[in-house]
């Protein structure tokens, strides 16, 4: 009997640590999507209203690795991919791009890093790049403890 209530127990604990970093994640996913969302919202809304975006406009959120992926799917759906900045239009600056929208995740870095270059291309013979990077990422960082 002790044993039955004790794996129950342990699952209760297991279920609720489940439940506790699934609403984390959605929380901390929904205050990201918001952030981002703020900061491209006006040029969102120059586009619907088919007016002039100024390239400045465009330089602002391009020059942005967690932006830059996002400004060109938005252009994409407006067909204007042609005014996207063409210093941001390299394979080396979207993969730089998707690197850093995947490491803000909050299951993985949880912010985008302070600092990124790239640091080699690897051709293999299928025709495939791949890039590495190094990346550099100060306080505050999940994965590093207050002294």
């Amino acid at each position: 009997m002790k044993i039955l209530i004790g794996i129950l127990v342990l699952i209760f604990l297991m279920e609720a640590t489940l439940l506790y970093r699934e609403f984390y994640i959605r929380k901390k996913f929904k205050i990201l999507a918001t952030k981002k969302y703020n900061r491209v919202a006006p040029l969102l809304r120059k586009l619907d209203a088919n007016e002039n975006i100024p390239e400045v406009d465009l330089m602002k959120i391009a020059e942005d690795p967690s932006l830059r992926c996002g400004l060109f799917k938005m252009l994409d759906a407006y067909h204007k991919n042609e005014i996207f900045p063409a210093t941001y239009l390299t394979i080396e600056k979207g993969a730089e791009g998707h690197l850093v929208n995947w490491l803000e995740f909050p299951t993985e870095l949880g912010n985008a890093p302070d600092e990124i270059e790239i640091i080699s291309k690897v051709t293999l013979p299928e025709a495939f790049d791949y890039y590495a990077f190094k990346y550099r990422s100060q306080f505050p960082h999940w994965a590093r403890k207050l002294d």
